[in-house]
């Protein structure tokens, strides 16, 4: 929607959106411009659209409704991981990612001593 749909249809969206959680994407023009999440839609793109740091900066937004809000910061870090917006310096944090890592070093580490053995057989 254009971010002009703040001013006009205010009253409406403020009804549709207010107290909905999920994630939103401000966009300029055609190109992802920041991607957020907020327990309170219709607060939030309003707080961007004229009070903070990303006011002028776009001119475009989608909201996308998350009932159950417990992955929430889940699901922005993964479209923040992939889409890599401008405006955005922080990219979430992965969950237990440390541990898949742990989990591929061993691997590999085993991989390397069967790889010795069957060197040291064949000499």
């Amino acid at each position: 929607m254009p971010s002009d749909s703040f001013e006009i249809l205010r009253g409406e969206l403020k009804e549709i959106m207010h107290g909905a959680g999920g994630v939103y994407a401000l966009y300029k023009d055609k190109r992802l411009y920041y991607v957020g999440l907020a327990s309170n839609l219709d607060g939030r793109l309003y707080h961007h659209l004229e009070r903070d740091k990303h006011a002028g900066k776009w001119n475009n937004f989608s909201v996308f409704f998350v009932r159950r809000t417990k992955y929430l910061r889940d699901l922005e870090t993964l479209v923040l991981r992939i889409a890599r917006p401008k405006a955005n310096t922080m990219s979430g944090k992965i969950p237990h990612h440390h541990e898949l890592r742990r989990a591929l070093r061993r691997y590999a580490s085993q991989l390397r001593r069967k790889a010795g053995r069957i060197a040291r057989a064949l000499k």
